[in-house]
């Protein structure tokens, strides 16, 4: 993150499969290890898309780095990690 900051990226199936990426955001104080998220996560990639949950700082055993926590109306990580994606998945 741009404040030295971490947030993960759970994948499925594994990124490096070919197709169209779609994000999904845990809700507030949840994870990629929540039934519900896992349920999406499998819907979405039936249809063709990788998936990635971003799991927010502090959040889905992602360790806190830094003295910014996770706030719903920031949206800087979400925005990081569109960067992310995007200059690792030009595609």
């Amino acid at each position: 993150m741009s404040d030295n900051g971490t947030i993960s990226l759970d994948w499925y199936p594994e990124r490096s499969t070919p197709g169209p990426i779609a994000i999904v955001m845990a809700g507030v104080g949840g994870s990629s290890y929540e039934y519900h998220i896992r349920c999406l996560v499998k819907t979405i990639s039936r249809s063709g898309y990788r998936v990635v949950v971003m799991n927010h700082r502090g959040l889905g055993r992602t360790p806190m780095t830094s003295h910014k926590m996770y706030n719903l109306r920031d949206t800087d990580d979400f925005r990081d990690t569109l960067q992310h994606i995007h200059a690792t998945y030009p595609q």
